[in-house]
């Protein structure tokens, strides 16, 4: 199951155009996908470069895509390079000798890396061949696959099964005070819109610390969470968060909704990125539970989350 550059695909997060809009940028240091600014005409006697490379995340996998170069008719095809650190300004003949992805030249505008590990950040870039010589790169991206796990089952605060759940795992955990100690690893949990989760309340997914409870357990466990307007989104800003998102009283008010989520923060500061959406909710007022789809994102202070769509 993967999801493009923000697309919920065929439960596989259906082939989808791309989504990114060139000029979707978010300042977060890193480059986001569909803003490459490598539409530049090259001189008469070079290669013209293809352009606009995006990403599509999977468990295990990203898949790039990106628009031909005018080119294209006249050259072998299309080389694929990969690295762990940026390749910007590196000699040519270095990256094919250690960088390519590609055996032989594509004709394609698509490439799936099936080799990629989860948590582990990647630069691509995608030049056009002809012979032995090449055009000038696309801009550069960089992505890093994602754990995504299914069917995780989230009960009311207020029920006798009480849960939290772990974004780093997919476990859901009791939130009793009897048994297990689960406060240290909780991000989020289903209460209410009320501050004390009364059951008459709509329902929605809060921060840990929202537990009323004097504990510094709980109060410590201070999580951000953000609706996101479109549910596609693989990414966001670094603002805009909230200590819950109030999700609805019934079904239809509640299932689909997506949900980004930072994590509480690390003994050493680092914070995590996850997504979630909601699938189903059953039960009554007091005893309900919600089932979601997570993706989580191991790379520390790196937002990049996304989540794929239903068939």
């Amino acid at each position: 199951m993967r999801d493009r550059v923000g697309t919920w695909m065929p439960w596989k997060f259906a082939p989808v155009a791309k989504f990114f809009a060139v000029g979707l940028c978010l300042a977060l240091g890193t480059l986001s996908p569909g803003c490459s600014d490598d539409e530049t005409t090259a001189p008469p006697d070079e290669l013209a470069p293809p352009s606009n490379l995006t990403y599509l995340n999977g468990d295990g996998s990203v898949t790039l895509d990106w628009n031909a170069s005018p080119d294209i008719a006249d050259a072998d095809g299309y080389v694929v390079y990969r690295d762990t650190d940026s390749m910007v300004g590196e000699d040519l003949a270095v990256l094919n000798a250690t960088k390519k992805l590609t055996t032989t030249p594509l004709t394609s505008t698509s490439f799936t890396d099936n080799t990629a590990t989860n948590g582990v950040k990647y630069f691509y870039a995608v030049r056009l061949q002809d012979g032995s010589d090449f055009s000038e790169p696309t801009s550069e991206i960089n992505t890093a696959s994602r754990v995504q796990t299914g069917s995780h089952q989230i009960a009311e605060f207020a029920s006798p099964n009480a849960s939290g759940f772990d974004l780093s795992t997919g476990q859901v955990f009791a939130m009793s005070s009897s048994g297990p100690d689960n406060r240290p690893t909780i991000d989020l949990y289903l209460g209410t819109d009320s501050a004390t989760d009364q059951t008459s309340a709509a329902l929605a997914i809060k921060s840990p610390h929202l537990v009323l409870n004097s504990d510094p357990d709980w109060t410590a466990r201070n999580a951000d969470l953000k609706l996101l307007d479109n549910s596609d989104d693989p990414t966001t800003s670094d603002s805009g968060w909230s200590e819950k998102i109030v999700l609805g009283s019934t079904s239809a008010e509640i299932v689909g909704k997506v949900i980004a989520i930072r994590t509480p923060a690390e003994g050493n500061g680092s914070v995590y990125f996850a997504k979630i959406r909601i699938d189903s909710v059953t039960g009554t007022a007091g005893n309900r539970t919600i089932t979601v789809t997570r993706a989580y994102q191991s790379l520390p202070n790196y937002i990049r989350f996304e989540v794929p769509t239903r068939p």
